[in-house]
């Protein structure tokens, strides 16, 4: 409008109409978020979005205005048109609709189709919100995994935004950092567990193991963080636990610290397999724990939430990508609970595709040395030489991944001769090789380089004494 080229732009017909329907129904002053933001001024933008669903909730009403939708249109038909409306779809505009008490809608010729009030039945079963929500209902008591789900169809032009318009929901302020990507949804998550002890934050990612395989996540490790709202698309069920004792968590440089009870489900009864579905039997196949949240499917009280977990060894543990959440059928599950730390960041490429999607290698730091028999941790080892050679950073005791040349699809491993280096252990070689199963390549004192199936992480020393390379994780 400073440039006074307002006209000549596509939504100034629209602040228009706007206008003109504040005037006509008695409004004195009228805030749209397009126009009435300064986005150069940091603090102005910083403000109005912490701000937004405060301002929305105290609105006298909220005018959506849905293109393409024409004046003819049944919203009470849960096929109609209007539903396809990409104000359903749009990241702000979901407290826009939940914030104020009275939102009207109007066709793109601004005719008035509906309020909210008259159409909430059939919102609640397009859009998967609670009915007694969209009606003003306090929806501050309810999971988190059940706010995250009312977003996880819904997309932003910016990425940092899907987190930024969620900001209202959670009842979170933050600061704003464009720039940061997927990492401002990391921050919102670490803001809520400020405020929040429930555990259903964790609980993303219920879809059935066969999409996920197909989408690509087989062998994947995660972190324990869900990475955009899309992860909790099947969470809108999922409760808390009520009473008992609280397990208080806490977010730290390397992971989530907390206490959480485990379960093998290989180590089940005949009995109590039989109540898992077909579909999950597949828990039964992998070398995995499973940790069990205080949370629960609102139709399965009897039954908690449990997320599939790999052993990093001292403790540390990371999400398995290739296995949804289960249910604990029945409760079968022991009371004690183990501390740990769910890992904070996980990355573990497969093949070249996946590294191109994601723009950036990845690298592997070196653990510690366990002695096989005493649990003791010794020194880091050093590494002499690697397959494909020249990926080992001494100085900062990492591994990059190895060159496209040398991958086979998604069968490739970087392989290490290392040296733990103590005087009371000479010539204490061992390979470490690191990657997905198949073919590997090795090489031990005096032999060349030779292709290997995979090796176990565990070398023999001169006194007869095993040690182990504690399992690798991502810088």
């Amino acid at each position: 409008m400073l440039n006074h080229n307002a006209k000549k732009k596509k939504g100034y017909k629209k602040i228009c109409e706007c206008c003109s329907k504040a005037v006509a129904d008695g409004y004195d002053f009228l805030w749209i978020g397009n126009c009435c933001i300064d986005k150069t001024s940091s603090a102005e933008l910083f403000e109005a979005i912490n701000s937004m669903f405060r301002w929305y909730k105290n609105a006298g009403v909220c005018y959506a205005y849905l293109d393409g939708v024409p004046y003819d249109t049944d919203p009470t038909q849960v096929e109609s048109i209007f539903w396809n409306a990409r104000w359903f779809t749009r990241g702000f505009t979901l407290q826009e609709l939940l914030a104020p008490d009275r939102v009207v809608f109007f066709s793109d010729t601004w005719t008035e189709l509906c309020t909210k009030r008259q159409i909430h039945s059939a919102m609640s079963r397009v859009l998967g919100i609670p009915a007694d929500v969209l009606i003003g209902a306090d929806f501050r008591h309810l999971s988190i995994a059940k706010r995250m789900s009312w977003a996880a169809r819904r997309q932003t032009s910016r990425t940092e935004d899907i987190a930024y318009c969620l900001l209202g929901i959670f009842d979170i302020h933050m600061p704003l950092l464009y720039g940061e990507g997927k990492r401002a949804f990391t921050r919102l998550q670490e803001e809520i567990m400020k405020v929040s002890d429930d555990e259903s934050l964790f609980a993303w990612g219920l879809e059935d193991a066969v999409s996920r395989r197909t989408a690509g996540y087989d062998l994947k490790l995660r972190g324990v963080l869900a990475q955009s709202p899309a992860e909790f698309a099947q969470a809108g069920s999922i409760v808390p636990y009520f009473g008992g004792l609280k397990r208080p968590f806490t977010m730290t440089n390397i992971g989530l610290q907390i206490s959480l009870p485990f379960f093998d489900p290989r180590h089940l009864g005949v009995d109590v397999k039989s109540q898992y579905q077909a579909a999950d039997q597949d828990i039964f196949r992998n070398n995995i724990s499973y940790g069990i949240l205080r949370c629960h499917d609102e139709n399965q009280i009897a039954d908690h939430l449990s997320i599939p977990l790999v052993d990093f060894g001292m403790g540390q543990y990371a999400r398995r990508g290739s296995n949804p959440p289960i249910s604990s059928k029945g409760g079968h599950y022991p009371s004690c609970l183990k501390p740990v730390c769910l890992l904070k960041d996980v990355v573990m490429h497969l093949d070249s595709a996946e590294r191109r999607a994601l723009g950036h290698d990845p690298t592997f730091i070196i653990g510690y040395i366990e002695h096989g028999n005493h649990g003791k941790y010794l020194r880091a080892p050093q590494v002499l030489q690697t397959f494909p050679p020249d990926l080992w950073d001494p100085s900062t005791r990492t591994i990059g991944s190895p060159p496209e040349k040398w991958m086979d699809g998604k069968n490739w491993h970087i392989v290490c001769l290392c040296d733990l280096a103590l005087p009371l252990l000479k010539d204490s070689y061992f390979i470490l090789t690191i990657g997905c199963l198949g073919l590997g390549y090795m090489k031990t004192p005096g032999t060349g380089w030779k292709k290997s199936t995979p090796l176990k992480m565990w070398k023999r020393s001169g006194n007869g004494q095993q040690h182990g390379l504690q399992q690798t994780q991502s810088a």
